[in-house]
């Protein structure tokens, strides 16, 4: 570890639909994480197996960064589970990450709020879409890119499933480092 580095632990896997996504995405982090001089540890975390929080503790790791994605991986479920163990991490605690996995519920919420959000429905079993297409499909409490649909065509409204069908190339990777002026401190009294 470097003198200005901390002790970081990247979470990436886990069980849900997008682990693939999550698996890219960890490698990422990891690597700036790297490049911006931290002692970095990548570990797969599964629900059934936690060994990776034991050896942060033993590590004496600074702090842990989640980078999974759906229901468990960033709906709360291992938040909770961050928060028991009252480890440092990157994200939000387990009430807020349970509430925003459920699109409908945090359009309702930002919305009270005063935040204008594009039209939406929730469509239950057995219900029928009321607002126009084109529009977007998403699972309710499931990452962005899981099974994600398009429904096109105004007349028939038929859906063109999990779209898009191609590979989507991750970014390059660059080593962020903020524009020299961008921070701002603030005076000292």
């Amino acid at each position: 570890m470097t003198s200005k580095g901390l002790r970081i632990m990247v979470l990436a896997g886990g069980p849900d639909r997008e682990r693939a996504v999550s698996l890219v995405g960890g490698g990422q982090v990891a690597a700036a994480l790297r490049d911006a001089g931290h002692d970095v540890l990548q570990r797969d975390i599964m629900p059934d197996d936690l060994s990776a929080l034991d050896e942060f503790t033993h590590w004496n790791g600074d702090a842990i960064f989640p980078v999974l994605h759906g229901r468990w991986g960033e709906g709360g479920g291992l938040q909770r589970i961050l928060s028991d163990r009252d480890l440092a991490y990157v994200g939000s605690g387990p009430a807020a990450a349970s509430l925003c996995i459920n699109k409908h519920l945090t359009k309702l919420t930002v919305a009270g709020h005063g935040v204008k959000t594009p039209e939406a429905q929730l469509i239950l079993p057995g219900q029928k879409r009321t607002i126009p297409a084109p529009v977007v499909i998403k699972a309710l409490e499931e990452g962005s890119t899981s099974r994600p649909g398009h429904l096109q065509n105004r007349t028939t409204g038929r859906r063109r499933a999990n779209l898009p069908k191609r590979r989507i190339p991750a970014p390059p990777r660059r080593t962020l480092r903020p524009r020299q002026g961008t921070h701002r401190r603030r005076p000292r009294r």
